[in-house]
């Protein structure tokens, strides 16, 4: 079993082949839009972490490629250690095709290059292209760099000279654009700017601003904005800068990726995290019940949507409670969509889990606590077709049930009392329907909450979850 998801396999002749999560029409969408600004722009595609952006673009990349667009990926996050992201931008125009057309456009942006960065560029460019052209290209190259050298061992001062210096750089840069002989834009995908220290991010954005901004060439920003917005007011020392407003001046559209399906990536992860081991009762003796699989799955569901969990909080948690589900002994059952309920409290609401291992909150206080969790229409019906509030009041009356226990079946509270010959609750539920509720408790007290051949508490499953207390996982959230 995986303890955390490889990146995906991305197809030269289908990208979006073993895309998971129905993105394919996105990318359609957005080729789209790219043509359509072919003169230039800057396009962001917003998206929170960890909602799958990187694979995103990387699939979006080679999907325009095979529709005849040249394209450059730059991870910024990845050279936020070099000391201008002018370095790193035009050390990524390499990987464009090495004809002779373009190989001289190339030395001429290195050129540019270097009296914009006052001569200490050269050795930096150098050492970067060396590595992935031919000795033809590279001489090209080096000749211009040091002519550039010998000329530029300083900062440009003058300010004529510095506006003459950008529109070389820009002209070469144009020149660098048609050379590509492509009726097509390029295409430069900058990914993970949001994570860069925030002096680096904000030269970037100014970088690309002031001297990317040419006819034919489309810049795509991949990023988190709220993040972003968080690193520009970290570089400007203040929280009263409207960032939102300061990145209006560098972004010309912005595409917010929209949420993944829930239904393909719950389906998904419960693949390859192996859970259908789980629940086939042909290779174990679990006495699994009907409808097991589906509850499981309904929960991931209902948590992702209204907890508003991204890909890689899914998958860690997903991860943690296939491991609890792992100590589980063959002759033994576990309440899976508990386990899963449990697990997201342990990873992301602590002091929950804990009072509730600890036994510290009354009935009352535990259903108040479910109650504020989950949003009302999950907890009442919507209409008379409605059958989803029935469930999440189900599987909390399954939990109080176990909650009420000690050991194999003593009764720490008491959840139901008779009056007039009639059962009736012994709390008071404020969003909750009294009838559901207590149809689904008497249910459990009549048929009880099965271990094997025995009634046990919450706490059995807990102590399986408690296993995993000395596993750090440092995956990103």
């Amino acid at each position: 079993m995986i303890c955390r998801l490889q990146d995906i396999e991305i197809n030269d002749e289908r990208p979006f082949q073993n895309c998971k999560l129905g993105r394919k029409k996105y990318a359609d969408i957005l080729e789209k839009v790219v043509s359509f600004y072919s003169g230039g722009c800057v396009l962001a595609i917003n998206g929170e972490w960890g909602t799958g952006k990187t694979t995103f673009v990387r699939m979006w990349q080679k999907h325009l490629e095979r529709k005849g667009f040249k394209t450059l990926y730059f991870n910024v996050w990845k050279h936020d250690f070099i000391s201008d992201p002018l370095v790193g931008l035009v050390g990524e125009l390499k990987n464009l095709d090495t004809s002779a057309k373009t190989k001289s456009s190339l030395a001429s942006v290195v050129q540019a290059s270097s009296k914009i960065l006052g001569g200490m560029f050269p050795a930096l460019v150098k050492g970067i292209i060396k590595k992935s052209v031919s000795s033809d290209v590279l001489e090209v190259i080096e000749k211009a760099v040091e002519a550039a050298s010998e000329v530029f061992t300083k900062e440009i001062e003058d300010y004529t000279e510095k506006c003459n210096t950008l529109e070389e750089f820009r002209n070469a840069m144009i020149d660098l654009v048609e050379s590509c002989d492509s009726d097509k834009p390029l295409i430069f995908i900058v990914d993970e700017l949001d994570r860069c220290n925030p002096a680096f991010a904000v030269k970037v954005l100014e970088r690309i601003k002031h001297l990317f901004s040419i006819p034919n060439m489309v810049f795509v920003l991949s990023i988190d904005k709220k993040q972003l917005c968080n690193s520009i007011r970290g570089y400007y020392g203040s929280d009263l800068i409207d960032a939102e407003e300061y990145l209006k001046r560098f972004i010309d559209i912005e595409y917010l990726l929209p949420d993944p399906d829930l239904d393909k990536l719950c389906n998904y992860l419960f693949d390859v995290y192996g859970f259908e081991f789980f629940f086939d009762v042909s290779t174990k003796n679990r006495s699994l019940r009907n409808g097991e699989k589906d509850s499981f799955l309904r929960m991931t569901k209902l948590l992702m949507e209204y907890k508003k969990l991204n890909i890689r909080q899914m998958e860690k948690l997903y991860a943690h409670t296939r491991l609890a589900m792992q100590t589980v002994r063959d002759d033994e059952y576990a309440h899976p969509e508990i386990v899963f309920l449990l697990v997201y409290f342990r990873l992301f609401d602590f002091e929950y889990y804990d009072r509730i291992k600890r036994k510290v909150y009354t009935i009352s206080e535990l259903v108040e606590l479910f109650e504020n969790i989950f949003p009302e229409n999950l907890l009442k019906p919507l209409n008379e077709y409605d059958r989803t509030y029935k469930f999440m009041v189900g599987t909390i009356a399954k939990i109080l049930s176990c909650y009420s226990l000690l050991g194999t079946g003593i009764k720490t509270c008491t959840l139901l009392t008779e009056k007039e010959g009639a059962k009736i609750l012994t709390f008071e539920p404020k969003k909750m329907p009294k009838d559901d509720l207590l149809f689904f408790l008497e249910h459990y007290e009549k048929q009880g909450v099965m271990i094997g051949s025995g009634i046990f508490d919450l706490n059995y499953l807990i102590n399986h979850i408690d296993l995993l207390n000395g596993l750090q996982d440092y995956g990103e959230c």
